[in-house]
């Protein structure tokens, strides 16, 4: 993909706004940060520039600034999702296409959950599920995007199902994952036994 420069610029400050922002800080306490602990001359206003891509961030304010939140500088300026400085994380990640997160769950279980893993990876129906489940979050955000269903607004959002025809569709392909998801324990359990 290619990105125009004012594109990169915005990719770029929107991530160090969302890095600063996690980090509980607002612009001028960043700024004191980066004088402090850097010897970066930022004030609040040169961060504000950066943040809304007003302002080109120098090479070596990039790479403090990576430093700074501990994330590559391929993810300040957008050329990546993964944040790790670790790269066979990056690999990883790239290659499959996990999270951080999922690669990170899976690394610190892998003693008790490699084998289940595996099983589940390799059934067949494991891939018929994952379509499911994203047919069935289109056909939530489908149902709940029908205003007729909010106009009470005694529903919780988190669990309930609007009685539309996407809704009624949606039943449906939660049924389906569950036998999907039942067949796949059982072939992991046929599997153990077989072993």
């Amino acid at each position: 993909m290619k990105y125009s420069r004012n594109e990169a610029l915005l990719a770029t400050g929107e991530k160090i706004r969302e890095e600063r922002k996690n980090r509980n800080l607002n612009q001028k306490q960043f700024s004191e940060m980066l004088v402090k602990n850097f010897a970066i001359k930022a004030d609040r206003s040169k961060i504000a520039k950066w943040e809304t891509g007003r302002l080109h961030i120098q090479d070596d304010e990039l790479i403090v600034l990576a430093k700074c939140f501990n994330v590559t500088t391929d993810y300040l300026l957008g050329l990546s999702e993964t944040k790790s400085t670790d790269p066979k994380v990056k690999e990883i990640c790239e290659y499959t296409g996990l999270s951080e997160d999922a690669i990170s769950l899976l690394h610190r279980t892998k003693n008790r959950t490699s084998s289940i893993a595996s099983i589940i990876l390799s059934n067949s129906n494991f891939y018929a599920m994952l379509a499911r489940i994203e047919n069935y979050r289109q056909l939530i955000d489908n149902a709940r995007s029908n205003e007729e269903w909010l106009i009470n607004g005694d529903y919780n959002p988190a669990i309930d199902v609007p009685f539309t025809q996407e809704g009624e569709k949606a039943d449906f392909e939660l049924f389906q994952i569950q036998k999907l998801l039942y067949k796949i324990v059982e072939g992991g359990a046929n599997n153990g036994n077989n072993k």
